[in-house]
């Protein structure tokens, strides 16, 4: 018996021991999303993706559901990498998930009023892969089309719908480009748009398509009034507006008037009607919209780091360990004593007491600032760190737009005072990459504290709660340079809207 249970036992140390070395040898795939949705701007967590993995000699994977954790994608029982580390794949993946498999068709909701999130297909695809430890960094394009009603309205009637007419709702994707065109042989429909704005603005994601749309106007009593625009040109990727104005007369008019950055889609440009429903002509304007870049759509504002498909948004992998923030740890402390607020134990100001740091000769804020502005309101250019958590500013500070941090300012040239102390600036691009890149910097340097994603029209929500932006100064009129970072991750430099809600840290003149 003491022989057999011996053996029983050696062979399983044996067995165990080769599923380790199994594991080691073929790591789990996991996918890093350089660019996210439209709704939020990033993914959540429990957002599943379809992804499919190619090789020469075939599939090894297809339509494989991964699931997002906040940080990377994964799957839930974990996939491992094929056996053969030279050999190069292709992947593929798409969002919303289907069981159905990747789509080659895809039709939008015609019923968009409760939100048109499952209508948003994204697809992504990274090329001549091979397994690692790394996560694999995938950019994710937009391919339907995202129209945003703007009404102006100045009738006595709130609006209480609105609806797009003429539109085709199906559409061909091809996953390897990834492009959607519309399908030729699709019907049209008409979409009841989503109420972002009550009595204001409206959206709704489309088919790309070129055809001869109208917009429907209703309100509380009881009128419709009608525009068409004729022969719209919707690319896929694009994001375009129509401004409308509602007169207390009977008409509907299509105004130009083009509007600024929208994250994460390509700016289309203004829409504009040319049909005539008794109204004022409308004015003559044109499509602004043209993407520079190479890649599908011509996508800005997205990370300025590209994957090279062993490592995400091209950062150097590795953990930052998340910390806390409220201990250092390393580098070297500051004793200053120049009439600047510093005092041997760090800085004070405006009330706030701050450790200070060095690293490499650079003196940085060890604490995220605190400080608010006297004319700033909390939700407009100002935040609580997440999620909405007002003790929580005594560990993790604000988070402040650009405009605020700033002090109104949005100039590009270093150095930037805004809101810090006298004798201190924002960051410039090269202290950041310097931070990012730093081997004397703390592992507990960086405090998470969320962040907010705000849209052009204002709408604000809360990101990721295990991702940061530290900010930095602007690196356009709408863009500045941040490092983003969470708690498994170390920073990386990305641009970021300057009306994100972003955390702060000071440098020392």
């Amino acid at each position: 018996m003491k022989i057999g249970l011996y053996a029983l036992l050696t062979a399983g140390l044996l067995l165990l021991s080769g599923c380790s070395r199994d594991e080691d040898s073929h790591p789990e795939v996991q996918i890093y999303p350089v660019l996210s949705r439209v709704t939020g701007l990033y993914f959540d967590r429990g957002d599943r993706i379809g992804l499919t993995i190619s090789r020469a000699s075939g599939d090894y994977v297809v339509n494989h559901p991964m699931e997002y954790d906040g940080s990377v994608f994964k799957a839930a029982a974990g996939l491992l990498w094929y056996e053969n580390a030279r050999d190069s794949s292709t992947l593929t993946a798409y969002y919303p998930y289907s069981d159905t498999g990747a789509p080659t068709q895809f039709r939008v909701a015609v019923e968009q009023r409760l939100g048109y999130e499952s209508s948003d297909l994204l697809g992504a695809v990274q090329r001549s892969v091979v397994p690692g430890k790394a996560p694999i960094g995938m950019t994710f394009y937009h391919l339907m089309t995202q129209l945003s009603v703007k009404i102006t309205n100045q009738t006595g009637s709130p609006v209480v719908e609105v609806a797009i007419g003429g539109t085709a709702i199906d559409a061909l994707v091809d996953l390897s480009v990834p492009k959607a065109v519309v399908r030729p042989d699709a019907g049209s429909a008409t979409i009841r748009a989503y109420e972002v704005i009550p009595d204001s603005v409206y959206r709704a994601i489309l088919v790309p398509q070129q055809a001869t749309l109208t917009v429907s106007v209703s309100f509380g009593n009881g009128e419709t009034r009608t525009e068409t625009i004729e022969n719209a040109s919707l690319e896929s990727g694009r994001s375009y507006n129509l401004p409308v104005v509602v007169s207390d007369d009977s008409a509907l008019k299509i105004e130009v008037g083009l509007s600024g950055e929208i994250a994460d889609w390509v700016d289309g440009g203004e829409l504009t009607g040319s049909g005539n429903t008794g109204g004022e002509d409308p004015d003559d304007g044109e499509d602004s919209g043209g993407g520079t870049g190479t890649e599908p759509g011509g996508e800005t504002g997205g990370e300025t780091g590209g994957g090279t498909g062993t490592e995400p948004g091209g950062e150097t992998g590795g953990e930052t360990g998340g910390g806390t923030g409220t201990e250092p740890g390393g580098g070297t402390d500051v004793n200053p004593d120049d009439g600047s607020g510093d005092t041997p134990q760090g800085l004070d100001y405006e009330g706030e007491h701050y450790r200070t740091i060095e690293i490499d000769g650079v003196v940085w804020m060890a604490d995220n600032l605190r400080y608010k502005p006297a004319d700033a309101q909390i939700g407009s250019g100002l935040w609580y760190p997440y999620k909405d958590d007002a003790a929580a500013v005594a560990t993790k500070g604000y988070l402040y737009d650009y405009k605020v941090a700033s002090g109104g300012s949005m100039s590009a040239n270093p150095p930037v005072r805004g809101i810090c102390p006298e004798g201190w600036h924002i960051p410039d691009r090269s202290e950041l990459q310097a931070l990012a890149e730093s081997p004397n910097r703390p592992d507990d340097f960086f405090c998470i504290a969320g962040f907010c994603t705000v849209s052009e029209f204002g709408e604000s929500r809360y990101g990721d709660p295990q991702k940061s932006l530290l900010m930095g100064v602007a690196s356009s009129s709408t863009m500045c340079y941040v490092l983003s970072f969470t708690t498994t991750t170390d920073p990386i430099l990305v641009d970021r809207s300057t009306r994100y809600g972003m955390s702060l840290r000071c440098v020392k003149d």
